[in-house]
């Protein structure tokens, strides 16, 4: 019987392998309910990519998500925000001072002072962050708990990532430490910025992730 486990045929010990379903259990899970940060475009509680080519506004468009979550308005004037979202963004080539002027231009787009942001929205200059330094990623895992941070971007992979981008077994346990944020905060959404590369006639793009360095992996993340 599936639920007779007990004992196990007499191994010792308690076992670690919960029961399986029946069909019936299965019929009556529930469907989680499907959440947005930005209706129809980047989903919560998830791992999403945004790759381009370089000077293509890959930074503007972290700048615009961040406030457009921070305020609960239109991200790019189209894609609803269903509610107000705390986000950290990791930049790691541009000045602060530069971002400022771009973030109060943005701000005010959505009608809103850049001040209004305050505790919604939080910036990480050139951090010293590398994804394949335990210590450093539970670190940043703290900050993440302690501002309740609901959406983290990472603006780009080629700055914070060690190792051959185009071996999968070097990019999946850096990929995997940047999933595991979610282990202290279980709705995180994760972005991360990566560059796209040239497709030719003979080397197409059958799918997105085609155009990204290493895209198996970065397709499985």
């Amino acid at each position: 019987h599936a639920r007779d486990v007990d004992g196990l045929g007499g191994m010792p010990g308690a076992s670690r392998i919960a029961a399986p379903l029946s069909v019936a259990e299965l019929l009556e899970v529930e469907e989680p309910e499907e959440r947005w940060i930005a209706e129809g475009l980047i989903p919560a509680e998830a791992n999403v990519l945004i790759a381009g080519y370089p000077k293509t506004h890959k930074t503007n468009f972290l700048l615009e998500l961040g406030v457009a979550a921070a305020t609960a308005t239109p991200f790019l004037g189209r894609f609803e925000v269903p509610t107000r979202y705390r986000a950290g963004i990791v930049l790691m080539e541009d000045r602060p001072h530069r971002v400022r002027r771009r973030l109060e231009r943005i701000a005010q787009a959505h009608g809103f002072a850049l001040s209004d942001l305050d505790g919604w929205l939080y910036l990480w200059f050139r951090p010293p962050i590398r994804l394949s330094e335990p210590a450093v990623m539970a670190e940043l895992a703290a900050h993440v708990e302690a501002f309740g941070l609901d959406v983290l971007m990472l603006d780009n992979w080629a700055l914070v990532a060690t190792g051959d981008s185009n071996d999968a077994d070097e990019v999946t346990p850096q990929l995997a430490a940047l999933s595991g944020l979610r282990d202290r905060r279980p709705n995180l959404t994760v972005i991360l910025v990566h560059h796209a590369r040239k497709t030719t006639a003979d080397r197409g793009a059958e799918r997105l992730t085609d155009m990204i360095r290493n895209s198996s992996a970065f397709g499985a993340w």
